[in-house]
């Protein structure tokens, strides 16, 4: 017979102490195993990096914002956002269900993938395309290359981009940066090498700012150094 999976052990677990909703000898054992595991700690690690990215979330993207239009997904993200708020009542609720509901809720508002977590998407067949009004520039850097296009909206931006060049296995991060020089991220992932040698690998996000001080959009990795930077914009 298989043994029953240890409190500290479990998925959930983690995925509740992550959450905040952990209380006392519960959260301490959990500590305690972390501190002796390095698999759960990576797992943890992972867990909280989701949860910190949705409650990072402003809440202009939940009203009529970046372009989820997914009702039932807004609301789980929500849901995932108050859950620490709501820690004191019955905790046996499935938290693995909502922080999934909200990773994919995450990908759709943010756009790209969960750091660590996810590979860049499959490229798509289809141009380079933001939206309506959209303003297209090519940039490179050395052996990386990036066609981006980025579409005005009511006080934020789509983007998208099609990123070559770029060594397998980067954390990435896709930036959109101002006139002030003040970058706000549009889209994470995980770099992956091309599924066909020489194909672009699609990024697409979006990013609260004002369109009309737009100046450029850029990739830097997790060490902080900009891999491609494309001057670009909307006036």
């Amino acid at each position: 017979m298989t043994p029953p999976i240890e409190p500290a052990h479990d998925p959930e677990e983690l995925t509740a102490h992550a959450m905040g909703l952990l209380d006392g000898p519960e959260a301490a054992a959990v500590e305690q195993h972390l501190r002796g595991c390095a698999a759960c700690r990576r797992e943890w690690t992972e867990i909280r990096e989701t949860v910190d990215l949705v409650g990072s979330l402003p809440p202009e993207m939940f009203a009529d914002g970046p372009p989820s239009s997914d009702l039932p997904l807004r609301r789980a993200l929500r849901e995932v956002r108050d859950e620490p708020v709501r820690h004191r009542m019955p905790r046996r609720r499935p938290v693995g269900r909502l922080l999934a509901v909200a990773a994919a809720a995450l990908v759709l508002v943010v756009g790209g993938g969960l750091v660590g977590r996810l590979t860049a998407p499959e490229p798509s067949a289809t141009s380079v395309a933001a939206g309506p009004g959209a303003i297209t520039a090519f940039g490179q850097q050395g052996t990386v290359r990036m066609t981006a296009s980025v579409a005005p909206a009511a006080g934020w931006v789509r983007v998208a981009t099609e990123v070559q060049g770029i060594t397998p296995g980067k954390r990435c991060t896709l930036e959109i940066e101002n006139a002030d020089g003040k970058v706000e991220p549009a889209a994470f992932w995980m770099s992956a090498p091309p599924r066909e040698p020489g194909r672009p690998t699609p990024v697409a996000g979006s990013a609260i700012i004002d369109p009309a001080s737009v100046r450029a959009v850029s990739v830097r990795d997790d060490t902080g150094a900009t891999l491609v930077r494309v001057p670009l914009s909307l006036t």
